[in-house]
This record gives structure tokens, sequence and C-alpha cells, in this order.
């Protein structure tokens, strides 16, 4: 088997593919459909099995992602579709040498990569259509000067296990917003963009299906943005903050050895001011295997509310968007997910005075997401 044949030579293949046909069938600006896709493929190499390196791994992923955000035509900031933008083109996201000590107690990566795929993260945030939390509140992506996955800048993570469930973990990384332009690839790894220093922390507990009845992830952490920035009356501006709280907890799970189950979840991120919100608060359910039937199928709900910073000229003071999905699992790593939205007072930040108003928009769409790896049977790298 090619898959087997790989993991014994220690190389881990990832491919997959995703694509959301999506419509603003009423509110907003103007109804329409536009169709979104996102294509990753990258490799890890298992140091430790290819050069005898205890605990090593290197680290390649590239991302492609084509069509455009549903943002324009809803009037807000979005995304509405986590998998569309912030750029249209094949770029190196992810290129980084990962180190554990003690069993993975300790982990050190250092490359090329961001602090979205570690930092205000959720097991389940992902699952959603929406970037409402995917992978971190959709608010931190405009809010600061890092680099958002698929984009990346060279960085470094630190994470410390005090106990099998208990983390703490900080990092440092260049903010270096040249990197999401369309005319870049990944591969320029010069710091002639840079524009400071982004520095995030979190600690956290964590347990999984593995080692609890009811799995939980607790955390709160924050960070700080060394970053020059112009507010939008034109002033400049040195340094942003923000913190953040998060809770996701399995309250039914009838049989221990199943993931049948049903998880509440719920976090908020505050920000100092100098970002185009004062808050996003947002919660909801996550339901494994509604059948018994259907073992692989979710069902999701989500809902959030968005504080909009005044001087951003919000249509609104706030705005709530809100998102149900049910996710069918056609074959092992094949899934469809038809879903719905509702925006209520979309805020169309930054729009000049006196510009129209957008109403309440409702969305509908389908995703359609193959993970090529997974069907094809090949083995997931697990860290040491």
């Amino acid at each position: 088997m090619l898959g087997k044949t790989l993991q014994d030579a220690g190389v881990y293949l990832q491919l997959g593919y995703t694509l959301d046909l999506n419509s603003l069938v009423s509110g907003g600006f103007k109804t329409g459909t536009m169709p979104t896709g996102e294509l990753f493929f990258g490799t890890v190499l298992d140091l430790q099995k290819i050069l005898g390196i205890p605990e090593g791994s290197f680290h390649i992923t590239f991302d492609e992602r084509s069509g455009f955000s549903l943002n324009g035509n809803v009037g807000t900031q979005g995304p509405l579709e986590a998998n569309s933008g912030p750029t249209r083109a094949i770029r190196l996201s992810e290129l980084y040498y990962e180190q554990g000590f003690y069993h993975d107690r300790i982990d050190i990566r250092v490359g090329r990569t961001s602090p979205t795929t570690d930092f205000a993260t959720s097991d389940i945030a992902c699952e959603f259509v929406a970037s409402i939390i995917c992978a971190q509140p959709g608010t931190w992506y405009f809010s600061n000067g890092n680099n958002a996955y698929p984009s990346s800048s060279w960085g470094g993570f630190l994470n410390i296990a005090a106990t099998p469930h208990v983390y703490f973990r900080a990092g440092a990384f260049d903010d270096d917003p040249s990197q999401s332009l369309p005319n870049q690839n990944g591969f320029n790894f010069n710091v002639k963009g840079s524009t400071g220093v982004f520095v995030p922390a979190e600690l956290g507990y964590q347990t999984n299906f593995s080692n609890a009845r009811y799995p939980a992830k607790y955390d709160v952490g924050g960070y700080w943005d060394d970053a020059d920035y112009t507010t939008p009356q034109g002033i400049p501006m040195h340094g942003r903050t923000a913190v953040y709280a998060q809770a996701e907890q399995t309250v039914w799970r009838p049989d221990p050895d199943t993931n049948q189950s049903l998880t509440v979840f719920g976090g908020g991120i505050w920000y100092n001011g100098g970002a185009p919100y004062w808050s996003q608060i947002y919660g909801g359910v996550y339901d494994r295997a509604p059948f018994t039937a259907r073992p692989d199928d979710t069902i999701g709900v989500i809902g959030s509310y968005y504080a909009n910073n005044s001087s951003e000229r919000p249509n609104k003071p706030s705005q709530w968007i809100f998102e149900v999905n049910y996710g069918f699992q056609v074959a092992a790593g094949v899934t469809v997910k038809p879903y719905t939205q509702y925006v209520i007072a979309p805020n169309n930040l930054g729009a000049p005075v006196g510009s129209p108003e957008p109403s309440d928009a409702w969305v509908v769409g389908l995703q359609v997401s193959i993970d090529l790896a997974h069907f094809l049977g090949f083995p997931k790298f697990v860290p040491f």
C-alpha cells in the first residue's frame, strides 16, 4: 500500500480541495452567486525516520485559492466563506522545522509560518463555512498586522505541556503585509516589507475523545502587535493589543466507544480600539453523529455578535452573523455540506459618509470538501 510504504519511509502526503457554491438570495447590496475554491497540498517529513533526529519533523504546505467572497455583495467585512481570500494564487504557505523534546512535552517551531494555526483556535471552528471562528475569531484578520494563512512570514513558536492536558504557548512573528500582495507566491524570504513584530501567548486546558469521556478545551490569551498603522481618520498609531477567552465542552456522549456527542462552545475577543471592532463574541453547538445510522455526519449551529468601532463609520453600532449547516459524509474524506447564513445589520465598514446602507442579508450555499489523502487511506502524521 502506497500510504504505508511512504509512512515507513517517513513521508506523509497531504492533498485536498474545498469548493463553496454560495448565493446571496436577499438583502445586502446585490444578490448573486460567488463560488470559491481552495486547493492545498504538501508533505510532512518525519526526520526521526529519515535522518535519525529524535522528535524532529519538516513541514511544507502550498495553498491556492480562487473566486471572491460575497463580502462586497452583502456589505460586510468577513469573509462569509472561510476558504476565500486573502489571495488568489498558488503560494508557499508553510515551510518550517519542528522539534519536540521529552515526547513533545516541549515543542519548538521555526521557519515560514503564521500565528493563525496555533493561537485562539478551536477544534471545531473550521467545521463552519463562515470564518466566524476559522481558525481564529474572524475579526482577528482585520485587527493587526500579522500574516494570516495562507500567507506566511518568518516566525517562531514554543509550546510547553505542563501536564498532559495543560499547556502554555507563545510566539514571535514578523509583520509583513507585503507577503499577501497578489504578486507574491511565498518565496520572497527577505524582510524588506517588515512593519513590526507580532507576539501572541496563550494558556489552555485540552482533552480529546481518546483520553476523556467528555472532551473539553478552555483557553485564555492575547497578543501585542508592534506594527505601525493608520486609523480611518488618517492618524498614525503604533502598537495594538487584544485579549481573548474561549470554552468548548462536550456535554453529551452516550457511548465512550464512539465519537457521537454534543459539544457547546463560546468565546470572545476584545480589542484596544486600534481595530475595526471593539469586540466579537460568539457561541454555538456542534453535534457529531446526530443520527445513529449516520455516524460521520454533523450538524453545526453558530452565531456571533460584533461590536463595531465607531471610527470605522459602520452601518450600525453592531452586527450579527448566524450559520446552520449539515455535513454529509459521502465517503472517507469526502463531505457535502449544505448551509445557510443570515447577517443582521451588515457593517459596511469604511464606506464613505452618505453611502447606501445594506439591508439584512440571507445566504444559502453548498460546500464540497475532499481530503484526498484521507480518501486514499494515507496515514496522518502525529507529533511525537
